[in-house]
């Protein structure tokens, strides 16, 4: 963290996008710790906006667990893309099929 950051005095959030990337590559993250909320930094650094998913995820009554799993996360980390589920034809027939049995149950429980 910089001293040139207009919230310097008040701020906990262990990654700060004003560290230089050789000290924010060495550094973690857990998600109950503080994360920067300055909203152009925000705008401008995607694995800021990646925290606030992963901590909205997070278990209320233990922060540090997600599904039963303790994480630290790297910049690194935060900063993968989500890799897009490439399904077959089959797959995705059978998906449908499963959709509109679901959307013809609910319509039956409706009338």
């Amino acid at each position: 963290m910089r001293t040139d950051c207009k919230k310097f005095e008040s701020c906990n959030a262990p990654l700060c996008p004003l560290l230089p990337d050789t000290d924010l590559f060495q550094l973690a993250w857990i998600s109950n710790e503080d994360i920067c909320n300055i909203r152009e930094y925000t705008k401008k650094y995607p694995w800021i906006k990646r925290q606030r998913i992963i901590q909205k995820k997070a278990d209320p009554e233990n922060p540090n667990e997600i599904k039963g799993e303790l994480r630290l996360y790297t910049i690194e980390e935060l900063n993968k893309k989500k890799k897009k589920r490439i399904m077959s034809n089959e797959q995705k027939e059978k998906v449908k099929t499963a959709l509109d049995k679901y959307r013809e149950g609910k319509k039956q429980a409706n009338l």
